[in-house]
């Protein structure tokens, strides 16, 4: 009996879920996958793909946390068609642009989250108010977030985002996390 939790290719393809249905080298088919033999899917082409490997992963020190997305690594795993079997392979120029894209974006979603603050200092010292704020650390926190794109960083997965910035009376903001980054 075969393993149906597993993934199997057929001559090579990507790896999936065993059909009910297999197609033998005589043309005959077989049906019920809980029945299949490991000779039978091997005449019909298929075999059990290798466990997915998973990304050692030393960059987490510097990225956004510590959950285990795959958007936030620099390689990826893909299944190669040529040899059928995984392999992890660095991204490429439009992926790592890709990567970049997002953190300027979320970059600026967390600025224009700060606004407000910077909005509020300027009302209260119009009306002569005692600010809630202070001003030169939100400023000194702002600063940090427009830098974030040109820090010296071998990549965008070395970034290393300022501690954000919390109002006297706020509740703290909890460090930046990979849920936060991609699905803002």
């Amino acid at each position: 009996m075969v393993d149906l939790t597993k993934l199997y290719s057929l001559n090579g393809d990507y790896p999936t879920l065993l059909p009910n249905r297999i197609r033998m080298s005589d043309g005959s088919t077989r049906t019920d996958n809980k029945t299949f033999t490991e000779e039978e899917l091997l005449d019909a082409g298929w075999i059990i793909a290798s466990d997915k490997p998973t990304i050692d992963n030393d960059y987490k020190q510097y990225v956004y946390s510590s959950l285990e997305l795959y958007g936030n690594l620099p390689q990826k795993i893909t299944w190669n068609y040529s040899i059928g079997q995984w392999q992890i392979i660095d991204k490429n120029e439009q992926e790592i642009a890709e990567e970049w894209k997002r953190i300027r974006e979320y970059r600026d979603q967390l600025l224009q989250d700060i606004q407000t603050k910077f909005d509020r200092y300027e009302d209260e010292i119009s009306s002569e108010s005692t600010p809630t704020d202070d001003i030169v650390a939100l400023d000194t926190y702002a600063q940090a977030l427009r830098n974030v794109p040109q820090q010296d960083v071998e990549s965008p997965w070395h970034i290393v985002w300022p501690t954000p910035y919390t109002s006297p009376g706020d509740t703290p903001t909890p460090q930046l996390t990979d849920n936060d980054i991609y699905n803002y």
